[in-house]
């Protein structure tokens, strides 16, 4: 039981963790954006109150990709499946099955990621949705490889590395397409 504990605790240090470190680094992105237009408004004469964006411009047209929200996807997704992997080892630790733990973990927390993959695939620009969802699941996959070590204190080995990137990937081209589908 306090290792479950310990586990929800620790996952969600990690999302926390995730999610401040992106917050911050994509308000500076924008802040820096926001600088280096002014910047150039400024070089060409025009006063910054009079410009407005054209129609064309790639302001308007394309969110250009942040690894502030690539961090911040992380940190959720993570979060989302350690608290769904938190239920079902509470639950099985109470009815007393924990033989089924590691299948019902794989099952559930597979469909939590394609859930979570198609929730960031319908938050994210087209044009940059599969960049993004790709350096989601690679941060995905080192955080849960990371996480899972330090919590069951097991070693990180290749086998491991690549059950934790075959989920992940997987889920991620599911949750992807069913994103793209309901955007």
């Amino acid at each position: 039981m306090s290792q479950t504990i310990l586990s929800a605790i620790v996952s969600a240090l990690i999302a926390g963790i995730f999610s401040l470190i992106g917050k911050w680094l994509d308000a500076r992105l924008k802040n820096m954006s926001l600088s280096t237009t002014n910047a150039s408004v400024m070089q060409t004469g025009q006063s910054s109150t009079t410009v407005a964006p054209t129609v064309g411009s790639t302001s308007q047209s394309i969110s250009p990709f942040s690894f502030g929200r690539v961090l911040i996807h992380i940190g959720v997704l993570q979060l989302a499946v350690n608290i769904v992997g938190f239920i079902i080892g509470f639950t099985l630790g109470v009815i007393g099955q924990p033989d089924a733990l590691l299948p019902l973990i794989l099952l559930f927390g597979t469909l939590a990621f394609i859930v979570g993959f198609a929730w960031v695939s319908a938050r994210v620009n087209k044009a940059i949705r599969w960049k993004h969802l790709l350096y989601v699941a690679i941060g995905v996959t080192i955080v849960t490889v990371i996480t899972n070590s330090l919590i069951l204190q097991t070693p990180i080995t290749l086998l491991v590395l690549i059950g934790a990137s075959v989920q992940t990937f997987l889920a991620m081209g599911i949750g992807g397409a069913i994103g793209t589908k309901l955007k």
